[in-house]
């Protein structure tokens, strides 16, 4: 993930959820919020421990909300699941 912003106030404006959704749509469980403060200077890894959907259809998702004046890019590449035996 690479998170770069035009925002030039110290306040959280822009935001990026990753959640885990039943496959009705349904949240079960937040995995990460970031928002414009979180600015990277290039790729980070994130990681996140999925155990307690082992065995279960879910979907994940990257939800967005930005506002209207300043710009933030949340760029995500190379998203991966894997599973540990």
């Amino acid at each position: 993930m690479w998170i770069d912003t035009t925002e030039t106030e110290n306040v959280a404006y822009d935001r990026l959820r990753v959640q885990v959704l039943d496959p009705n749509g349904a949240l079960l469980k937040g995995l990460g919020l970031y928002s414009n403060l979180n600015t990277t200077s290039g790729y980070i890894q994130k990681t996140f421990d999925l155990v307690a959907f082992k065995g279960k259809t879910i979907r994940i998702r990257f939800l967005g909300r930005e506002d209207e004046a300043f710009s933030t890019s949340y760029i995500i590449d190379d998203v991966r699941l894997s599973m540990k035996r």
